[in-house]
């Protein structure tokens, strides 16, 4: 087993390296209110593939709750991942706040932009530790997060998670990982299927979320039922790679 795990370090070291990027962007980048904006975007996981998105333009206005929606490999979770130079376009560009993210500093871009996956990663230890990892925000501001967020659970910075939150419910774990969010107070937060396997009523509490503690940053909701445009004000609808619809909610 230890030779497994020497083997599988050497596989690491051996990976190809991704760009970190040649711009080193203001530190009030991406600022509060910036829009997001695709310009013919075409992204393949390989070249012998076929493009997860297809030529999109697309542009999520700045400050708004943006729900995007489509069927399984529409291309709603690569829209995602691009948003963090996970994977680059091979053609078009993106941008925040008037920079290709291209080429902006990958570890500044994704500092600053807040991903909450369908099923949050949890560290066994305190939730003091799983709020703030890396130690950026004092025990006050974290506390006062987790008061506000997670009050009906009755938690403290001192209550243990075991690893993966084996005991938190789902809607627990994304409780946790949206207080990250707003720890954080990112401009931009991106939730993927956030709400797609937990119960009604803790759904709700992260709608209430949301509204509350998110209202001045601009919040991508990817969701594959279309019960998620009603908490937003925009919304993309995907299809096989490409935009079919996009606007105003109230324009419906």
């Amino acid at each position: 087993m230890d030779f497994v795990s020497v083997e599988r370090v050497d596989e690491l070291l051996h990976i190809e390296q991704e760009s970190p990027g040649t711009l080193e962007p203001p530190a009030s980048w991406p600022k509060f209110g910036s829009d997001i904006v695709f310009e013919d975007v075409t992204i393949r996981y390989a070249p012998h593939l076929d493009p997860s998105l297809n030529n999109i333009s697309l542009r999520i206005p700045g400050g708004s709750t943006t729900a995007v929606i489509g069927r399984t490999g529409s291309g709603k979770s690569t829209l995602a991942v691009s948003l963090l130079n996970v994977i680059r376009p091979d053609g078009g560009r993106i941008l925040v706040d008037d920079h290709d993210i291209a080429q902006v500093s990958t570890q500044a871009l994704r500092t600053r932009v807040t991903f909450v996956a369908q099923d949050p990663v949890l560290f066994p230890g305190s939730i003091r530790r799983n709020l703030d990892p890396t130690g950026e925000y004092t025990d006050a501001e974290c506390a006062d997060v987790l008061k506000r967020i997670c009050s009906r659970h009755g938690w403290n910075l001192e209550t243990y998670v075991e690893a993966g939150g084996r005991n938190l419910s789902q809607g627990e774990r994304q409780l946790i990982g949206l207080s990250r969010a707003v720890l954080r107070r990112s401009s931009i937060v991106i939730l993927d299927e956030a709400t797609a396997s937990i119960d009604h009523e803790s759904s709700l509490e992260i709608q209430q979320v949301l509204r509350e503690e998110m209202k001045e940053s601009t919040v991508i909701t990817i969701a594959h039922r279309l019960e998620a445009i009603k908490d937003a004000d925009y919304y993309v609808v995907l299809d096989q790679g490409r935009v079919s619809k996009q606007g105003y909610v109230k324009d419906m």
